[in-house]
């Protein structure tokens, strides 16, 4: 039987001013994209039961939201930091990126993404193994394209216009890696289950883990 997936959620308040820690990680209350400002919206634990988490998460935008139509619709700069918990094989992390793509766009869109998947693939295969406290940071840019950073060096970029959207949906769409998660990103949202569980690339190795 697959574990229960559990989250941590949280609430930010308005221009809180402080960073916040989660299962020891620290995450900074505001990051900077390019040129805008953000601030961190919120954050939670992707764990399979107590003592297995995998990753802590959290999400910054230019203005708080609980909403995720609005979040993934939205042109404006958006980051979302991933801290390992656990060593991950890259083929591990890319596989579920595309399961959690695929879960959430029409047979017609995933073909207009094929060649954007295909890179963010490429860009996955220069980090061999996430290590426990590694960082990986997505940058989802006005244009669509991903920019992403593995330990503080910047690897490379995914080009938009619609992959940015299509690979947040991974935690923000109707079929999100979890919903504990989905809610606790968008500062305590109250979304419920929209679709059957998700089944992804992690479930031979965590039991139902996935990104």
């Amino acid at each position: 039987m697959k574990k229960l997936v559990i989250a941590m959620t949280m609430a930010l308040l308005a221009n809180a001013g402080f960073a916040l820690e989660l299962q020891g990680v620290q995450l900074d209350d505001a990051a900077k994209v390019g040129s805008s400002e953000l601030q961190l919206n919120g954050a939670g634990v992707r764990s399979a039961g107590l003592g297995r988490e995998v990753y802590v998460a959290g999400l910054y935008l230019q203005g708080r939201s609980q909403n995720a139509e609005k979040t993934l619709a939205s042109k404006q700069p958006k980051r979302l930091v991933m801290v390992f918990n656990r060593e991950i094989k890259s083929s591990v992390l890319h596989n579920a990126f595309r399961d959690g793509i695929s879960l959430n766009a029409t047979g017609a869109e995933l073909a207009r993404l094929e060649s954007s998947i295909a890179k963010l693939e490429q860009v996955m295969t220069t980090i061999a193994e996430a290590k426990a406290g590694d960082r990986l940071i997505l940058d989802f840019m006005a244009d669509g394209s991903v920019g992403l950073n593995y330990k503080g060096q910047a690897l490379d970029s995914v080009p938009g216009p619609d992959f940015g959207k299509a690979m947040l949906k991974i935690w923000l769409g109707d079929v999100p890696v979890a919903d504990e998660l989905k809610n606790a990103l968008l500062a305590g949202a109250k979304y419920g289950p929209k679709a059957l569980k998700r089944k992804s690339a992690f479930d031979d190795v965590f039991d139902g883990i996935s990104p």
